[in-house]
């Protein structure tokens, strides 16, 4: 009996590792989201944005296939949003840009940067470089303006602070950014991390992108998340839609795996929002 309870546990453990290292972090999730944005303009009403964060591409893998492979299956969405952590080394920079060059949006792809990109063995230079190559626009600490008839929409994007920052409670540059945008105007945000959505809070952003938690990558039933890798929040904040002070944050949970290249009830995931005004009755 003994001997057929360990033959059963170590299948139970073999099938649980082969779902974890190999199955599950393979297999994207598209997450199509619908969000009800309060000060949104009736003319944006249906807007979609394809959030794409967390590549951490080390070769031309699995995931960066199924990303390009995307680009051929959704609708042209109307803005690509990428929030950081795009390559683990310098020699991976080309894999992940050829993922991201098959895609085209109407008013344009962005990009903010991560924290592994300005590790030391990735040229932060040369990322942005072939980004820029494929017709992404990195902002950093910037802000642009994008007009559908007399309503703007205002698409920021704040650098990532370093570690001891974050400790530190040093602000991200979100008010800054914005300075001078006009009150009543619609803004969204990209960001690395949920760690800012204090600042987009305080500053009255209608929508905040991020990424950095990989939604925990372990997650377990009835718990969620055992860690969310956030210093200012919750390990609750992990994935998915939050709300606060009428700005809302959708948390994607990535592509890519850091650390360990585990996933457990956390598929990797590709988002799909379409922004809609309260007054024709959608539902977040």
């Amino acid at each position: 009996m003994q001997d057929l309870l360990a033959i059963v546990g170590g299948v139970a453990v073999a099938l649980l590792g082969y779902y974890g290292l190999w199955y599950e972090p393979g297999r994207i999730s598209l997450q199509e989201v619908d969000l009800t944005l309060p000060r949104l303009p009736p003319a944006w009403d249906g807007l979609t944005f394809l959030h794409l964060s967390d590549f951490h591409t080390h070769r031309l893998g699995r995931i960066e296939r199924q990303v390009a492979a995307l680009a051929e299956v959704i609708p042209t969405p109307d803005v690509i949003a990428f929030t950081g952590d795009f390559a683990n080394h310098d020699a991976a920079i080309p894999a992940c840009v050829q993922a991201i060059a098959p895609f085209t949006a109407r008013y344009g792809k962005y990009a903010v940067l991560g924290n592994n990109d300005y590790a030391r063995h990735l040229s932060t230079e040369r990322l942005i470089g072939a980004l820029e190559e494929a017709g992404v626009r990195v902002l950093i600490n910037e802000r642009i303006a994008l007009s559908l008839g007399e309503a703007t929409l205002w698409l920021a994007g704040v650098d990532m602070l370093l570690p001891e920052d974050l400790l530190a409670q040093r602000p991200f540059a979100v008010a800054e950014t914005l300075r001078d945008v006009p009150p009543e105007d619609f803004k969204v945000l990209l960001a690395h991390t949920p760690d800012a959505f204090p600042e987009a809070c305080a500053t009255k952003v209608d929508l905040m992108l991020c990424g950095h938690t990989h939604g925990g990558q372990i997650c377990l039933p009835g718990l969620g998340a055992l860690h969310a890798n956030v210093v200012r929040l919750s390990r609750h904040y992990a994935a998915g839609l939050f709300s606060r002070e009428g700005t809302q944050m959708y948390i994607s949970r990535g592509l890519g795996t850091s650390t360990i290249p585990v996933r457990l009830w956390c598929p990797p995931e590709a988002s799909l929002l379409r922004l809609h005004p309260p007054s024709l009755g959608r539902k977040s």
